[in-house]
């Protein structure tokens, strides 16, 4: 028990001790043989004095807290005397235990993150709908905040995604500035109640979207690479755009071989 010092404790015990007659102290040691204490063949001044010790180190500083306390309710001595001695450290072990269980917790739910993909998670390389599913990402690449205009004249605020996991990456449209400071490049989340755009290939968070952090998990380096990818057009040179498809929004890399002004000839009628 980190936060209990060790001398505190062991003068507690002291005390405690002290306060027992020959016949419940010797109830006492009779109970610490159960859980391997070795029986002294007299007890003797010296033995009184290095009980103490001897169950810290036997046991710890929780242990000998755990069997102090269930020896006293052996004997029993549930007076005052002894238990507004022993209660705080009875208190402080009880606080460590739930501290110990919550990290047990969650250890077990780090662990169960991985077996997402098999129990209720969305693979990025799946098509088709959302639905419940459970989508969990590394946010790769976060956009600056975007106004746009709703066709009510409404002013809003969006920011693009660039989000991959172990199978591939998407981009993902967040509408509203209030997660903006919440989500970080480099972190990993979870998405519930997305809605999946399949022309677009965007998946929408919207305000009915529940979101988490998450645990770590592998994400490919190539993949990782395109997700960084989505939210930025791509570069291209101009032989390149000659190829695509009209409508397709992209940046144009090339070097201004000559500018050319056009002049207009004015006349006027006199």
């Amino acid at each position: 028990m980190s936060d209990v010092l060790e001398d505190e404790w062991r003068n507690t015990m002291t005390k405690i001790f002290e306060k027992l007659d020959d016949l419940q102290y010797k109830k006492m040691v009779g109970f610490y043989e159960k859980p391997g204490f070795p029986s002294p063949t007299k007890i003797t001044a010296k033995f009184r004095r290095e009980l103490p010790k001897k169950l810290i180190e036997m046991f710890g500083l929780d242990g000998s807290i755990s069997l102090v306390n269930k020896a006293m309710k052996e004997i029993p001595r549930n007076d005052p005397g002894v238990q507004e001695l022993l209660g705080p450290f009875v208190d402080k072990l009880g606080e460590n235990q739930e501290k110990q269980e919550a990290g047990k917790w969650v250890l077990l739910f780090s662990r169960l993150i991985k077996w997402i993909p098999v129990l209720d998670r969305w693979d990025l390389k799946v098509s088709g709908s959302l639905n419940q599913k459970l989508l969990a990402v590394k946010v790769v690449q976060k956009s600056d905040l975007i106004k746009y205009e709703t066709k009510k004249n409404e002013k809003k605020f969006c920011f693009y995604l660039g989000v991959a996991d172990e199978t591939d990456g998407i981009k993902v449209l967040v509408y509203g500035s209030e997660r903006f400071s919440a989500i970080l490049e480099g972190h990993f989340y979870t998405f519930r109640d997305v809605l999946m755009d399949q022309q677009e290939k965007v998946v929408k968070v919207t305000e009915k979207t529940r979101m988490s952090k998450t645990g770590l998990f592998d994400v490919p380096k190539n993949v990782e690479l395109e997700a960084g990818k989505l939210i930025f057009s791509p570069v291209f040179t101009i032989r390149e755009v000659h190829t695509f498809d009209e409508k397709k929004e992209v940046s144009v890399e090339g070097t201004v071989k000559e500018v050319r002004v056009h002049q207009t000839s004015w006349s006027t009628a006199g």
